[in-house]
Formats: structure tokens, sequence, C-alpha cells
């Protein structure tokens, strides 16, 4: 059977006092309780938050895009402070518990792969002076290059007269 429009607005109200005011994102909603997007959207409201506003609340602002300075500064803090380059699941394990700290797919889509965002940490620990920054990513820049390539490894496939 259908929820109606006044059970999902019972749900938001509900979740909200019992969140301590928070309120809850789509994703959140769902996981909360069970209630899925197929439930409201295009049948009572067609964005979230028009949802949200309708049981009587503000809805939550949208994600800002951290600064690249920002995400430069707080990887080089964690990176200084293990003295090495972590792996990503590191990195989401970190950001997981330290809030504001971007997750591995934020930087991914910043800088690239971990070779660009060393490449990236380089420059601005030049520009901060934090020589131990600039040594770590050195390093890491270093051992990049000594990885064996792709096409070095490749074996060549058999022409049609050894087949």
């Amino acid at each position: 059977m259908p929820i109606s429009r006044e059970e999902i607005l019972s749900e938001i109200r509900r979740f909200v006092a019992s969140h301590e005011g928070d309120i809850p994102g789509e994703r959140t909603f769902v996981t909360t309780t069970g209630i899925k997007q197929s439930a409201w959207k295009g049948k009572y409201w067609v964005l979230w938050s028009e949802a949200v506003r309708e049981a009587g609340y503000d809805p939550n602002p949208m994600n800002q895009k951290i600064p690249n300075e920002v995400v430069l500064e707080k990887l080089a803090a964690f990176i200084t402070k293990l003295g090495y380059f972590p792996v990503r699941d590191k990195i989401n394990m970190h950001a997981r518990n330290t809030p504001g700290f971007p997750v591995w797919q934020t930087i991914m889509k910043r800088y690239g792969g971990m070779p660009q965002t060393a490449a990236a940490l380089l420059e601005f620990s030049r520009k901060t002076g934090n020589v131990a920054l600039g040594e770590l990513c050195e390093i890491r820049l270093k051992r990049e290059t000594q990885k064996p390539s792709s096409v070095v490894n490749a074996r060549p496939r058999p022409g049609p007269e050894a087949r």
C-alpha cells in the first residue's frame, strides 16, 4: 500500500525530534525510515527540500566545494603527521573520523591519482616552506618514476606464424 504524504511528513518530523533538531538528508531518511525515494519523488514532491519545507523545516544547505588550499592544508598536515603517503583507504578512514577532511574521491577529482596529488603537494610545500612535506613528496614522486609501466611489462602477442 502506498505511503501517504502525511505519513512521510510525520516521519520527517519524528526524525528531527529524535535527532536534536538535525534535518535528514535524502539518504539518511531512507536509511533511518526505510521510506524510499520512489514513495514521494514525482508523487508528492519533486525535490527532497520541498518535503522538508512542507514538514516545517529549512532544508540543509548544499555542500560547498572545499577550496583547493584547504584540501592541500589538511592533506599536508595528515601526511606530515604520518611521515608517509597513505593509501586510499587510510585517507577515507581518516576522513570518516575527522570532520572537514576530504575523502579520496574528492582528492582524486581535484588532482588525479596519487602522483598528481604528490606533485600538487610538493608545490604547496614549497609555497608554505614545509620542508618535511616536500621531502615526502619527492620520495613519493621518485617511487612513481621507478614503477614499471604497463607498456614495458606487456608481453608481445605472438604473430600469426607462431600460432
